[in-house]
């Protein structure tokens, strides 16, 4: 949500979520980290709404694949009006 009150586009897909990212530690010492249980949330109406779901994006990118091809990005992008 707040990268959505910027003046940049997001491409892609729905994805992401809202919840602050909590490290652990295993047993044997691995580190990992993990969706935590606090969330960024919107008031809206004097009620609060958690934004767990993402965002829209503003260009959608049907193929995931895609996303790491920097050739096939740099051409999407050249062809947009």
């Amino acid at each position: 949500m707040v990268f959505k009150e910027t003046p940049f586009s997001i491409m892609g897909w729905t994805s992401g979520g809202s919840c602050i990212l909590m490290p652990i530690s295993l047993a044997d010492g691995t580190l990992a980290q993990i969706s935590g249980n606090r969330c960024y949330s919107i008031m809206i109406n004097g009620s609060v709404h958690d934004i767990d779901e993402g965002v829209e994006p503003d260009i959608y990118i049907a193929k995931p694949a895609s996303f790491a091809d920097r050739t096939a990005l740099t051409k999407f992008i050249n062809s947009m009006p």
